[in-house]
């Protein structure tokens, strides 16, 4: 059974810093709005950042303007859709 990537990983795979617990694991990609534990996601369009406080997401890439707002661990990119896009080969090989 495949039990996803850890943050801590990623970060290194993708050259991004992070905030947050490094060992938080995501397996799958996930909607922002409904994105569950096990999602990533990312935060890429201001008009969705009132919903960041709201996340269930297990680990948001989104810019360093954004990231003290986030209640999960965060990757921080100048380039979220960019960012998420290259994650997504991780864990879709």
């Amino acid at each position: 059974m495949d039990n996803g990537i850890a943050l801590e990983r990623l970060a290194s795979e993708l050259g991004l810093p992070y905030a947050g617990d490094p060992a938080a694991r995501v397996s799958r990609v996930g909607h922002f709005i409904d994105a569950q534990p096990d999602c990533l996601t990312f935060l890429g369009d201001p008009k969705y950042r009132k919903h960041l406080p709201a996340t269930q997401a297990g680990v948001v890439i989104l810019t360093a303007e954004d990231a003290p707002q986030s209640p999960v661990p965060v990757l921080i990119s100048a380039n979220p859709y960019l960012s998420f896009a290259r994650a997504a080969r991780l864990l879709y090989p």
